[in-house]
């Protein structure tokens, strides 16, 4: 969950442009595009990872109190 945590807050659009406005601002139109996409796509992934682990775990304790 940390972790999860960690990669959400690094990868989340909103604070990824937060943190590298500077770069961001300074990069061609075309590369702030790609950076935006890449961006969301691995936020994305963060995301359907921990909705897979989490969905594991629940299916894990709810078998346990069978």
């Amino acid at each position: 969950k940390r972790a999860f945590r960690a990669a959400a807050l690094r990868w989340h659009p909103d604070k990824f442009a937060q943190t590298f406005a500077s770069r961001v601002a300074r990069a061609p139109a075309a590369a702030r595009a790609a950076t935006q996409r890449r961006v969301a796509e691995t936020f994305r992934d963060v995301r359907e990872a921990y909705d897979r682990v989490y969905a594991e775990t629940m299916r894990d304790d709810a078998l346990q109190r069978i």
